[in-house]
């Protein structure tokens, strides 16, 4: 259902607790690269894309902002034109779901935030590279950036957040299925899930990619005899080991 998944995402947003004041702390949660508006030609903004998604393998890890002009930055203009402020102000907005280095790129140059830690080799690496004025410039100007940070190896990222999940109530009669809905994230796009029925059924759901803007469910069949409401509990665990707390909700069940 369309509407639910809307909800979830927006749950999901809200747990988050990001400040949300500019276009990328929208994008950039369940998606490796921020691009301006308007937009750079297709063909370079996938040249991007592409070299993001193999720079992101390994056990590394990058998210990349191209910031064009004041609008990219929605309520926040006055950050245009200084991109390592915009760097900190965007990492520190996306702290609870992403701690991997990122990129910010300007006609004003670079700028990388890293969780907090010292950005000294990341900068290093991005001495001396032009930026440029245009969408397309600015883009192939980012290409170049990640190039050089892939080369120098200096993305590599320990997993240390646990995955975000929000359980929805749900409606069923006794005796037939009840549809347990949910929705997870985490900064490695993967996570194993376990739904718990309170006082019945427990689902594993192995390890596998998971989009924050999804929504995933189990089938669970409801006894004859179950009560009028039952609880449901969600919990989901990273490849590291980063395990979420269980988030919880009802089942209201009809005869």
């Amino acid at each position: 259902m369309q509407i639910a998944a809307v909800l979830a995402a927006a749950l999901l947003a809200a747990a988050r607790a990001r400040a949300d004041g500019d276009p990328a702390s929208d994008v950039l949660p369940g998606a490796d690269v921020f691009l301006p508006y308007p937009a750079p030609h297709k063909d370079v903004a996938a040249a991007l894309e592409q070299l993001v998604a193999s720079a992101n393998t390994g056990g590394n890890r990058l998210k990349v902002a191209v910031v064009a002009s004041r609008i990219d930055l929605g309520a926040i203009p006055s950050l245009y034109g200084k991109p390592t402020l915009y760097a900190r102000y965007l990492g520190l907005e996306l702290r609870t779901l992403y701690s991997g280095v990122l990129l910010i790129v300007m006609p004003a140059g670079f700028g990388v935030y890293d969780g907090g830690r010292s950005t000294a080799l990341q900068q290093g690496a991005l001495k001396g590279l032009a930026s440029a004025a245009d969408a397309n410039g600015l883009t192939r100007a980012a290409a170049s950036a990640v190039q050089r940070l892939v080369a120098a190896h200096v993305l590599r990222y320990t997993d240390v957040l646990a995955p975000i999940v929000v359980a929805l109530d749900e409606h069923a009669r006794r005796g037939g299925t009840a549809k347990l809905e949910y929705a997870v994230d985490d900064d490695s796009g993967k996570a194993a899930v376990t739904v718990r029925v309170v006082g019945g059924t427990t689902f594993h759901l192995p390890l596998q990619a998971v989009n924050p803007s999804g929504l995933y469910s189990v089938r669970w069949r409801v006894p004859a005899t179950a009560p009028a409401k039952v609880r449901y509990c969600v919990s989901a665990r990273d490849a590291r080991g980063n395990m979420s707390k269980p988030v919880c909700a009802s089942i209201s069940i009809a005869r």
